[in-house]
């Protein structure tokens, strides 16, 4: 109660700025168009049998998913922009451009923009490789204007497309046209050889004679072949030349919205509230810190902010040499990187900095024995020697009755796609992955024997799945912890990085499907740039989530439990994400992904925010000594390190929470059950009584 009414007043001015931020922002109204590729106009099958035929129709499918991927890249063109500003709109009756300088509403901090960059700013457009599906939306103001210029959008889509095809079948056309003729030329020769020979040899006695005739036939058949096959394919060119196909089919049509899709409300609220909350805790805890008890050391190897400098430099680093095997990084990544690092940074330090420490040098605390509940551990360990191995069977059980020659490729194929519902089996991983965190702090107070098989218990787990990452964590656990006791040094730490990643290489080689052989093919370089380098290439690829529900990606675990409940129905993403070509194929996007895709550069600096606040206070509670907060810290390590590859605690919150409970439970000494509460204060004695009693 103490800080109540700076916490109130916090929240007070947090509120009416995030009115004012919300007020100063206009509505704006999306509306969507999806269309899909049409496959059956881009094949004809003139003078085609049936094999060539299907065989060329699977060639331009392919290649049509493709010009997907070019059909994105029309909408983010200026020149496609420019076409846009001279539409009409009919509700205004006057070009989008004019309507725009007219009637667009900005808000007060925003600069004066172009009218195509304001347009390429409407257009926004999301495309499924999987369903081959591209869904187009235009935002603006007037929910009316919204609707007509996303009809706009496909109309000049289609024609611009018709345009650029028209003049590659064109071109194609007068190519295949001059090939006939060459070859049409070429045969009348052959043909008039042939003839003037055979006229003047009527009776032809030696073989020499027979032998040229022979030879001259053939060449002149051989012609003939080559003029038909260039006049058939003439002809196919000319009548795909005259033909107008439909380049995508329309699947959903664009509707006048009823709601607006932004400005959010609540997300600025909930952003403000939580900022403001944190800001107000870092200046009580700051105020009340005891002058000279601070110990800090900013080169702190493990500290969460080293961590984050390292594995960004380092990443940046490593792209000087990867010799043109992925694409250029683009502006998007290092615009979200500009954001990150130091709101990171910043707000990991000032939290470890301000919250309650002790007088005792930092770099103490990690040597000190962990004390924790060998009782609740002891249980949690012969819960894992049954569940452990039986889940395995139930895996394995199923992945038998397939090609024992891709048994791992089927064991991971089973664990993305298939059924493993399997009740209190499926908790063997996260009991195991908390069961190695205690038993690392906790040895020498275990036996060897249970360490080991802890460490045990984790690979079947990993074997499972099929999973690198928990492989991952095993070993940056225990290197942490070794080195956080003085057992190795930071070299250590680095050769020990090169030989698990030369180990990940050929474990992929091991789970790859053996009839693949390009993935067989795969070299060092090429596993190296596509689980490492990749991501922020692939984030380049990354577009914005068009969904109207709030975070659809960052709280996707909260809205499955929601569906789970029958709280309602809410669209769920898919647990496999895309793929993309970059150009070698990956499906993994930084940290930055679901942030990005929800809320944009302003989503990425906020999480950045809370991961740097939340990073800071579990490594403030590692430095202190707690049990609970070196063995929590201990998994942040594996957290902070794979955030160049993915996110993993907001896409695996529902595994997240249910580490902290078993490690919660591990890590209390005394776990009571008593529903009264008692009280603290010693019972008087005998004299104590007597001498408060009145005397007669």
């Amino acid at each position: 109660m103490n800080h109540f009414k700076s916490y109130l007043t916090a929240c007070l001015l947090a509120v009416a700025a995030a009115l004012i931020v919300v007020c100063s922002l206009p509505k704006e109204y999306a509306a969507q168009v999806k269309v899909a590729n049409e496959y059956v106009t881009y094949d004809m099958k003139v003078g085609l049998q049936d094999i060539a035929s299907w065989m060329n129709y699977k060639t331009n499918t392919i290649s049509s998913i493709e010009d997907m991927n070019t059909y994105c890249q029309i909408l983010s063109t200026t020149s496609f922009a420019e076409k846009m500003a001279q539409v009409t709109v009919p509700a205004y009756s006057m070009s989008y451009a004019d309507y725009l300088r007219e009637h667009h509403r900005r808000p007060w901090w925003e600069g004066k923009k172009e009218v195509e960059e304001l347009i390429l700013d409407n257009i926004q457009y999301n495309l499924s490789q999987k369903y081959s599906t591209l869904t187009i939306q235009v935002t603006d103001q007037d929910p009316v204007v919204a609707a007509q210029m996303a009809d706009s959008v496909r109309v000049k889509l289609h024609e611009e497309i018709a345009r650029q095809k028209k003049a590659i079948a064109q071109n194609e056309m007068e190519h295949s046209y001059a090939q006939r003729a060459e070859s049409k030329e070429h045969y009348e020769k052959a043909r008039e050889a042939y003839e003037t020979f055979a006229d003047t040899h009527q009776d032809i006695s030696s073989k020499s004679e027979l032998a040229k005739a022979e030879y001259l036939e053939d060449e002149k058949q051989k012609a003939y072949d080559v003029f038909s096959k260039a006049s058939i394919q003439y002809y196919r060119d000319k009548a795909l030349y005259r033909q107008e196909p439909l380049f995508f089919s329309l699947l959903q049509r664009a509707t006048v919205p009823l709601s607006p899709t932004s400005p959010s409300v609540m997300g600025y609220l909930l952003a403000f509230l939580v900022i403001a909350v944190v800001i107000t805790k870092w200046w009580i805890m700051g105020k009340e810190a005891m002058p000279g008890s601070m110990h800090f050391r900013f080169a702190d190897s493990f500290s969460p902010w080293m961590i984050t400098i390292a594995v960004w430099v380092g990443l940046l680093f490593l792209f000087q040499f990867q010799k043109d095997v992925l694409y250029p990084l683009g502006s998007r990544f290092y615009t979200c990187l500009a954001l990150w690092l130091p709101i990171f940074v910043a707000s990991s330090i000032i939290t470890f900095i301000t919250l309650p420490h002790p007088n005792a040098p930092v770099r103490s605390a990690g040597s000190r024995p962990v004390e924790a509940n060998l009782f609740v551990f002891n249980i949690l360990y012969a819960v894992s020697i049954v569940i452990t191995p039986l889940y395995l069977f139930q895996i394995m059980k199923f992945v038998m009755m397939f090609d024992m020659e891709n048994l791992l490729y089927n064991i991971r194929m089973f664990a993305v796609y298939g059924d493993t519902s399997y009740g209190i089996l499926n908790y063997s991983l996260v009991i195991n992955q908390t069961l190695l965190l205690v038993a690392l702090w906790l040895y020498p107070r275990i036996p060897r024997w249970q360490l080991i098989t802890v460490f045990f218990a984790n690979i079947l787990s990993c074997f499972a799945i099929m999973e690198k990452g928990g492989i991952l964590l095993m070993c940056l656990s225990t290197m942490f912890v070794l080195f956080e006791k003085g057992y190795i040094k930071i070299r250590t730490i680095a050769i020990v990085g090169v030989v698990i990643v030369v180990f990940f290489f050929f474990m992929n080689l091991a789970r790859t499907d053996q009839s693949d052989t390009e993935e067989m093919d795969m070299t060092f370089i090429d596993f190296f740039a596509i689980y490492v380098l990749s991501p922020p290439v692939a984030f380049e690829r990354v577009m914005r989530d068009l969904s109207t529900q709030f975070g659809s990606h960052t709280f996707e675990v909260v809205y499955v439990l929601l569906n789970k409940f029958g709280m309602g129905h809410f669209e769920i993403n898919s647990k496999l994400q895309e793929f993309v070509w970059v150009p070698l194929p990956t499906n993994v996007y930084t940290i930055f992904q679901p942030f990005y895709q929800d809320f944009g550069y302003k989503g990425v600096a906020f999480f950045a925010f809370i991961y740097g606040t939340v990073s800071g206070w579990v490594y403030r509670m590692f430095r202190n000594g707690s049990a609970m907060g070196r063995c929590l810290y201990t998994y942040f390590i594996y957290i902070l390190i794979m955030q160049f590859y993915q996110e993993n605690i907001m896409l695996s919150l529902v595994f997240f929470i249910q580490l902290l409970f078993f490690l919660f439970l591990m890590t209390q000494n005394r776990i009571s059950l008593t529903l009264r509460p008692t009280s603290t204060r010693p019972k008087p004695d005998t004299q104590e009584i007597l001498a408060t009693e009145p005397k007669p």
